[in-house]
């Protein structure tokens, strides 16, 4: 009698099971993997806004520098268009998917003390990430509103 040399249809059935269960997984893995690359990179971008209003903030732009008890905030679609430096070529490429806050906490008391009129200031820029809001805060310490601000006295050793 003579033996086929093919497979059998129960043996293929259960190599192709196999395999789709391999590829789901490796798909599952991928996609996950792909989120988690999406949402560092949003996270980078806020960094770099954070990083950027900050400078700003210590520089004093008029722009940033809240009077104490009124914060600024630029919701969703509103930094490029008081920061348009933010959308320019070399810079972040989507603003718009990021919101800001500054808010002037009042001058500290160590800094006060120092005779220096000097505020902080508390910064949070929040994106979408999925169904959920994500958030990085800083602080700064910068000129209030209107100046003011002048350099700690520097004491003499003799």
């Amino acid at each position: 009698m003579r033996k086929s040399q093919g497979l059998t249809l129960v043996e293929v059935v259960v190599a192709l099971a196999i395999l789709a269960i391999a590829l789901g997984t490796l798909t599952g893995l991928l996609i996950g993997g792909m989120r988690q690359n999406l949402s560092s990179g949003k996270r980078t971008q806020a960094s770099q806004i954070l990083n950027h209003l900050g400078r700003l903030l210590v520089g004093g732009d008029p722009r940033l520098l809240a009077p104490a008890g009124e914060p600024l905030a630029w919701d969703y679609g509103e930094l490029a268009a008081t920061f348009p430096e933010l959308a320019g070529a070399g810079n972040l490429s989507q603003p718009e998917l990021y919101r800001a806050r500054v808010e002037n906490l009042g001058t500290p008391t160590e800094v006060a003390d120092l005779g220096v009129r000097l505020d902080a200031y508390r910064l949070e820029v929040c994106w979408k990430d999925g169904a959920r809001e994500a958030c990085l805060a800083g602080e700064a310490i910068a000129a209030p509103p209107g100046g003011g601000g002048h350099p700690p006295p520097i004491p003499l050793i003799n």
